[in-house]
């Protein structure tokens, strides 16, 4: 089997489970018919797209980076339930949602009259609402601040808006949203499982701003009312991401500093900054400047953390990037996280950047062989493919140190593979092979 893509990270405190999930869990054509709860309750066929913990459904197949456009709903599903239209209606389910006035129904069908991309839908919510519950008894975060797009916007000019920090989004709207789903003004989404670059301090700056990078890209300038205010949803940023982060490990494998040292890492648009980097038994991160004191979590200057369970580290030729060429970099060393982030670094000397590479993906083995020795179970979600490229749906593989086991939530199926008997597993830009 084939398995493709994984992403977002969340540990289960619970359970001791590291859960590694794809941002995209289901997309494609549904037809949502309105029921209970609505007034207008005719047929429309909508593109809709499961994303960490929102179910959105838009007019029009969405455009990366313009999702807003064709956007007609979004819903977050904590506390929302899967239900039977009918007993012998195998086409179709009602997806109920909490509201203002008690519960809202939607009835979702396969626009292509196919069961099985009904089941897969049902199965892929009833997990996305599973995991929504780890988020029921956090407070949801709102209020207005201002908001400039940076590198990588288009425009940035200031905006006063309204923001609301739910689950893992930051979304921002022109107004306050009448109800819980109500996006008539919503302007933008913020994935924060997709944050690589967190600044409270703005350089030259002394007012009560802070940015956020995401996927090394988009930059966001937003602006608190006063200090305390800003603090505030940094605070509460910084523990979403370093909530994503954690690792199933007591303090029987302490944290341990392996390699220092300053390299330059590339921003947006193909902006080069000298950073200091620390690579530890756990993680990889970079700071503003040269730290003594190295806190595990957003410490004093800490912009940016990478968890090295997951990723991967590799040499790659300079020429790859569009930009006019620099004469300062010669050596480039790529890191892929486990959620799909590309970073790009580079030294002084191509000696020094592989031994980085090195002290990278020997920490990286070491962590997965330790988290499956010390009994926790690694647990991804993707989409699988068999050999001969069928789609198999949305899948879910836990390894420990003796079995694999692959549940297949299409089919309702669980397949158990002993460890003893695997001719082959490989993890490979993001295809996970068992064979």
């Amino acid at each position: 089997a084939c398995l493709v893509g994984s992403e977002m990270c969340i540990r289960d405190r619970s359970t001791g489970v590291y859960w590694m999930s794809t941002h995209i869990i289901c997309s494609g054509w549904l037809l949502k018919e309105g029921g209970r709860g609505h007034s207008i309750k005719n047929v429309k066929k909508r593109w809709f797209t499961l994303r960490g913990l929102f179910l959105s459904y838009y007019s029009e197949k969405p455009i990366e980076g313009k999702e807003i456009t064709n956007l007609k709903g979004q819903l977050f599903l904590s506390d929302c339930k899967i239900l039977e239209k009918s007993e012998n209606d195998h086409n179709s389910f009602v997806l109920q949602t909490p509201s203002r006035d008690g519960t809202k129904e939607f009835i979702l069908s396969s626009a292509y009259g196919s069961c099985s991309d009904v089941a897969s839908w049902r199965n892929a919510l009833e997990y996305a609402i599973l995991q929504s519950q780890k988020f029921k008894d956090v407070d949801v975060l709102t209020g207005w601040m201002n908001k400039r797009g940076g590198k990588g916007h288009n425009y940035v000019n200031w905006k006063r808006r309204w923001f609301k920090l739910q689950g893992n989004y930051l979304r921002y709207f022109e107004k306050v949203p009448k109800s819980e789903n109500d996006i008539t003004s919503l302007k933008g989404c913020i994935d924060l499982s997709e944050i690589t670059e967190l600044n409270s301090e703005i350089q030259g700056n002394n007012k009560p701003w802070f940015s956020i990078v995401i996927k090394n890209e988009r930059e966001f300038l937003i602006a608190a009312s006063d200090n305390s205010d800003k603090n505030k949803w940094v605070s509460r940023i910084q523990q979403i991401v370093v909530q994503d982060q954690t690792l199933p490990l007591d303090n029987t494998y302490p944290e341990k500093i392996i390699k220092t040292g300053w390299l330059l890492r590339r921003k947006q648009q193909g902006v080069w900054k000298r950073n200091w980097f620390v690579c530890s038994t756990i993680s990889l991160r970079y700071y503003k400047n040269e730290q003594l004191d190295v806190s595990t979590d957003f410490g004093k200057g800490q912009i940016g953390s990478i968890s090295l369970l997951g990723s991967a580290a590799q040499l790659v030729n300079r020429d790859i990037f569009p930009e006019r060429k620099d004469h300062k970099i010669s050596h480039v060393l790529a890191i892929v996280d486990v959620r799909g982030n590309s970073y790009f670094v580079s030294s002084q000397t191509k000696e020094d950047l592989a031994d980085w590479k090195v002290v990278i993906q020997t920490a990286t083995s070491n962590l997965v062989r330790t988290i499956i020795v010390k009994g926790c179970v690694i647990r991804m979600s993707c989409n699988s493919y068999s050999e001969d490229n069928q789609m198999k749906g949305y899948t879910i593989i836990e390894i420990n140190s003796n079995v694999i086991l692959v549940y297949f939530l299409l089919e309702k199926r669980k397949v158990p593979i002993p460890i003893r008997i695997l001719r082959q597993l490989s993890l490979q830009e993001n295809l996970l092979s068992i064979k």
